[in-house]
């Protein structure tokens, strides 16, 4: 192999390609980064057998070829360089990297060891979603996914495509995130998997400063997302290639509340500090208590530490519903619902102690959080 490449180019590849590196001392292999030079392209690739990162990337390629490296020497010397471009060339097990100023001779393992990498083919059924409203959709509910190893059908994030509509759905059992998204262009009529958390946090990390769209190829045991800029092919071509994870999804629309006994509409920044203060005072258990009061317009935020003292704040809001009611609930389960909704006004939908409570835009948009209370 004998390659031109830009410096900062590869450097990103790297950064990001080393997110699939596996840490296990069973497989060495997998501890590296194979590097493969075809036509005008330098491709890297990674794998930890559940997750797979291919970063595409324009090259200068004289004589095609593949290697396998470690990636933190090579990503570390590459920080320290100041050329625009390197050199990269391979003799016997060896990979030599050439600057105006360095020479550089780095150990490497032989590429037919390297795991194959599932890739899509030419003719694979797909659809397409928008990248920021993937990655925004994915951040809103990654991390409400359950890590219950008894029920690992809950540890990753569900996707459930229906007509043009995609739902995000994650749940850990005590509270429920469900983001719609509108898919456009041709789709399938019905799509459903599970994909693991590490992947949706992957995505969000990787794609998510990119515009433009996302590939989706699906098959029974893996997905592919496929991120390439057809209007700027010196753009990376970037591929997360992920397993998913075999087992039924609970039916969760079984236990969304149908309705609720009362209604408030609330500035989310102020909801969501009134949370916080009385979380100083809610000791071991997390426990606050809201109190929803038809007759003052408003809410109560409350909590009490034996230790500490006691804390209670009022935030007037539009309240709908008859009387009052109140209910217990973990401040930590509030708080991220609240953080995770981008608009000034937030609803919450309350059944006091008697069911979950919901937390969603005002007006009503594409995301829905549920809570359970605290029984007493």
């Amino acid at each position: 192999m004998k390659t031109t490449v830009l410096r900062n180019s590869l450097k990103e590849g790297l950064s990001t390609t080393e997110r699939a590196v596996a840490k296990s001392s069973t497989l060495p292999i997998l501890g590296n980064i194979l590097l493969s030079a075809e036509g005008a392209v330098l491709e890297l690739a990674a794998t930890d057998l559940e997750i797979g990162i291919r970063w595409r990337m324009l090259a200068k390629n004289t004589k095609p070829g593949r290697v396998v490296v470690p990636p933190r020497v090579l990503s570390q010397l590459l920080a320290l360089l100041s050329d625009q471009s390197v050199d990269l060339q391979t003799t016997a097990s060896q990979l030599v990297l050439q600057s105006s100023e360095h020479t550089t001779t780095i150990k490497t393992l032989d590429p037919e060891e390297f795991p194959v990498i599932p890739s899509p083919k030419e003719g694979d059924s797909f659809f397409e979603i928008d990248v920021p409203l993937l990655c925004q959709g994915l951040s809103q509910v990654v991390g409400v996914v359950g890590q219950s190893q008894a029920r690992p059908e809950i540890s990753g994030v569900f996707f459930c495509l229906q007509g043009k509509t995609l739902r995000l759905v994650a749940t850990d059992s005590f509270r429920l995130a469900e983001r719609t998204i509108t898919v456009a262009g041709s789709v399938p009529k019905e799509w459903t998997c599970i994909l693991p958390q590490k992947t949706a946090r992957e995505l969000t990390s990787i794609l998510g400063e990119k515009e433009g769209k996302v590939r989706l190829y699906a098959s029974p045991t893996q997905v592919v997302f496929e991120y390439k800029n057809e209007d700027d092919p010196a753009q990376p071509h970037v591929q997360i290639i992920s397993r998913l994870i075999d087992g039924e999804y609970p039916q969760y629309q079984e236990v969304l509340p149908k309705d609720y006994k009362m209604r408030a509409v609330l500035d989310r920044a102020e909801f969501l500090n009134r949370i916080k203060a009385a979380s100083l005072f809610a000791g071991k258990s997390n426990e606050v208590r809201v109190l929803v009061d038809e007759e003052q317009k408003g809410v109560e935020v409350s909590s009490r530490s034996q230790d500490l003292g006691e804390n209670a704040s009022f935030l007037a809001g539009e309240i709908t519903g008859k009387d009052q009611a109140a209910a217990s609930f973990n401040w930590r389960f509030l708080a991220e619902g609240l953080s995770s909704i981008r608009e000034q006004n937030v609803q919450l939908g309350f059944n006091g102690d008697e069911g979950p409570a919901a937390l969603m835009p005002s007006p009503a948009g594409e995301f829905l959080y549920i809570v359970m209370p605290i029984k007493a």
